[in-house]
């Protein structure tokens, strides 16, 4: 079994922990499984020792830390979604000890459910991600000195001194572009996917439902990595808008812009009914309906000069036939939508377990 060397306060974590998720790739499948196991342990008993989220929700299933030893147990416990987070105490989704420390990093989730959602993790997480992340970088063939093409949700983003050493550098396209212009097509399979971080310490997700659509594989790998195998990945599914001149752009960037939003709602979906007009659905934050609003139609009219905005406030907008969630919906061109909007919705489909791979 791989182990990471101890932490040098000279040299970032994510330099450190790197060599060792790239050797872990090439793990046995049953040193990969003691190795989630172990991690897997160790997060839940630190969960119900220290998280009053988890502690309750080990509680109300009628399970306890000593309960859940292999990966086949994780099915004992209730899934969670982003909805059951948000609905819960701030303070007890933080574990004790970490709230209020200044080294704490604040995470927010792109919005593209229609639900922003804020949480906390500490700095040696956050390196052990950005590792993570570097990590198919290095797999895929990526040499220091490559130039790789970038989807990202924002507009722009300051160069970093490595770029500036033709390091890891970067072409961005943004995503609110004309999708005819990166490729972005990806089917949709089921089941959905639950994720178990065993990492984050700081905001534990266990049996998380991600309302991502997937299908796995039992067949190895042909490069001899161990890691399991996704035949196919299906996000959210949203439509794109269109601009005054016809133009077609990617609803991620939008959705990206109304992160902020997160403080004053529960849930947001926008509907496009014409080139000017668009139709925004609101499940608000008590006493903050009128701040998101403003909030809203001051970025929609940024991105779409002289558009009309009208705000319904509703308690639950509805998913789609299928039972997902679309946070943006167009029907410019297209006649009736059939799918979204409203105050009443579907169940998901049935969902099956994951966790990284190695953390």
């Amino acid at each position: 079994m791989v182990r990471a060397p101890m932490l040098s306060v000279s040299v970032p974590w994510k330099y450190v922990v790197l060599p060792v998720l790239l050797r872990n790739q090439w793990l046995p499948p049953e040193a990969l499984r003691t190795l989630q196991e172990r991690k897997l342990r160790r997060l839940v008993e630190h969960a119900w020792r220290n998280v009053p989220f988890w502690r309750k929700h080990f509680e109300k299933a009628g399970l306890r830390p000593e309960m859940i030893n292999r990966l086949e147990d994780l099915r004992r416990l209730p899934i969670v979604d982003k909805s059951d987070l948000r609905n819960a105490d701030p303070s007890d989704l933080t574990a004790r000890g970490i709230a209020g420390n200044d080294s704490l990093v604040e995470i927010e989730t792109s919005g593209s459910s229609g639900k922003p959602f804020k949480f906390l993790i500490d700095r040696r997480y956050d390196q052990f991600r950005k590792a993570q992340f570097l990590r198919p970088y290095f797999t895929n063939g990526q040499r220091l000195t490559d130039k790789v093409l970038r989807v990202s949700v924002h507009e722009k983003s300051p160069a970093r001194w490595f770029h500036r050493l033709g390091i890891l550098r970067e072409k961005r396209v943004f995503s609110g572009e004309d999708p005819r212009k990166f490729v972005s097509a990806l089917r949709r399979l089921k089941p959905q996917v639950l994720v178990t971080v065993l990492e984050n310490l700081t905001t534990p997700f266990i049996r998380y439902n991600l309302h991502d659509l997937a299908s796995f594989t039992d067949e190895p790998c042909p490069c001899g990595r161990t890691f399991p195998l996704m035949t196919m990945i299906g996000g959210r599914r949203d439509d794109c808008t269109v601009s005054e001149d016809g133009a077609l752009r990617c609803s991620m960037g939008l959705v990206n812009s109304f992160r902020s939003v997160a403080r004053y709602v529960r849930e947001w979906q926008l509907i496009q009914e014409s080139l000017k007009e668009f139709f925004v659905f609101l499940v608000p934050v008590p006493g903050c309906c009128e701040a998101a609003k403003e909030e809203i139609r001051r970025e929609l009219r940024r991105q779409f000069p002289g558009a009309r905005v009208e705000f319904r406030i509703v308690d639950r907008i509805d998913r789609s036939v299928s039972g997902k969630f679309r946070a943006v919906i167009c029907k410019v061109g297209k006649g009736k939508e059939s799918e979204g909007g409203g105050s009443n919705g579907t169940s998901a489909p049935e969902a099956f377990g994951g966790l990284s791979s190695d953390g």
